[in-house]
């Protein structure tokens, strides 16, 4: 299967980049994807000030081909770009919802959605999830192995599906207007109500490896957030118990 990547004018990187991995790195175990960069010119801009070169002219598409566009509306099995958005089910990123509904009235926009497929046409809301959205062609062609592989070698932590929010609950509260403190092995995280809610998250999400409590003795964990509630409209419990 040959994926065209349709490189337009002010491209984000990473929406070119993280897709173009996961395609080669499903290849190594396995999986046979022929890639081409092609563009309208030999060269292209990128968002980010890097310019890429030598790149191929559009290629008249064979029926099987899927032609990816990073950063546009659109990564689709070939058709006609006139009216490809009516009727159908699509996303982008969450920034440009208005913006896509300006321009294809007739779609059917989904909001909040990681990436849509909807018969031969796909969108996603780009930067990251392109990466979400490659993983789930590689599976729908050659199998859950091969795209679990792939997304291994790339270090993707979590692969998610079209279902999943766009917004990350664990960075809701993650801005603050306080200074900001280093924690050892930890990114930085905001003092103040925002950062206590930011590490509780962390401690929740993270896999329990022993049973513990505040004393260190081996017990149920129940951890009230009383002061919490002054800084978000509902206090938090969390309640982690021993098997």
């Amino acid at each position: 299967m040959r994926i065209i990547f349709l490189i337009l004018p002010h491209v984000e990187v990473m929406d070119l980049a993280g897709p173009l991995q996961v395609f080669r790195e499903a290849n190594r175990h396995g999986a046979r994807f022929e890639t081409q960069c092609c563009a309208m010119e030999p060269e292209a801009s990128t968002e980010q000030g890097l310019w890429l070169g030598r790149l191929a002219l559009l290629p008249e598409p064979r029926e099987s081909d899927i032609v990816l566009v990073p950063g546009g509306p659109v990564a689709t099995h070939m058709k006609a770009p006139n009216a490809i958005l009516d009727g159908r089910s699509c996303t982008t990123h969450w920034s440009r919802i208005e913006d896509l509904r300006r321009r294809f009235p007739k779609a059917h926009i989904l909001e909040d959605r990681l990436y849509v497929m909807d018969g031969p046409v796909f969108t996603s809301a780009g930067i990251a999830s392109g990466i979400d959205v490659a993983l789930a062609l590689v599976e729908a062609e050659y199998g859950p192995n091969i795209a679990s592989l792939a997304a291994r070698e790339m270090v993707v932590y979590l692969r998610r599906d079209g279902s999943h929010r766009q917004q990350s609950v664990y960075l809701d509260h993650a801005g603050s207007h306080r200074r900001t403190m280093r924690l050892p092995g930890c990114p930085t995280a905001s003092q103040g109500v925002a950062g206590r809610v930011w590490k509780v998250t962390l401690v929740v999400a993270s896999p329990v490896t022993s049973p513990y409590c505040s004393s260190g003795s081996k017990c149920p964990i129940i951890v009230q957030l009383r002061p919490f509630a002054r800084g978000i409209p509902i206090a938090l419990f969390f309640y982690r118990v021993d098997p």
